[in-house]
């Protein structure tokens, strides 16, 4: 599926009534399962990509090799991927050079968290969950909407 066909699909899903279903992938093989599923987006997670990777969630993977991860996942589904992009990989600079990459990928749009980066997984007990600053947070918001290209891109603004 073209992507632009994407972006209207998952427009669509945004604004209809009802709940649009997605789940959570961390490789194309999980994305294609999900879809023949029947489910009606891809969530390219953050915390289903590092452990593909063997790794704890907490920023250890280059926001590269999550954007190849979400890459590939949407080559190989004809339903929207959106990315969690955690903490927008460090400040708002990081997260205008994230928008460029994830939307040349074709993914739909991105979240973004509210926490300090380097962050740990919301999950993990003991594991630090400091919030960053409202302004840092707000600026890497309007950052990310300000550089995207696309006027369909989703930026998802998730707090904890």
């Amino acid at each position: 599926m073209l992507s632009d066909n994407k972006f209207k699909k998952m427009r669509d899903i945004l604004t209809s009534p009802g709940v649009g279903l997605g789940v959570g992938a961390g490789d194309p093989l999980c994305a294609k399962l999900i879809e023949r599923a029947g489910f009606d987006f891809i969530w390219s997670s953050s915390l289903c990509v590092s452990a593909s990777f063997a790794v704890p969630d907490a920023n250890l993977i280059s926001m590269s090799q999550y954007c190849e991860v979400a890459r590939g996942m949407n080559e190989v589904v004809s339903i929207p991927v959106i990315a969690d992009c955690d903490t927008g990989y460090g400040n708002a600079n990081n997260v205008i050079y994230a928008v460029k990459k994830f939307e040349e990928a074709g993914i739909v749009g991105i979240s973004i968290e509210d926490k300090k980066f380097p962050k740990d997984n919301s999950l993990l007990e003991g594991g630090r969950q400091e919030l960053a600053p409202i302004e840092e947070f707000e600026g890497k918001i309007k950052a990310a909407k300000d550089h995207q290209c696309n006027k369909e891109f989703v930026v998802i603004a998730r707090v904890e």
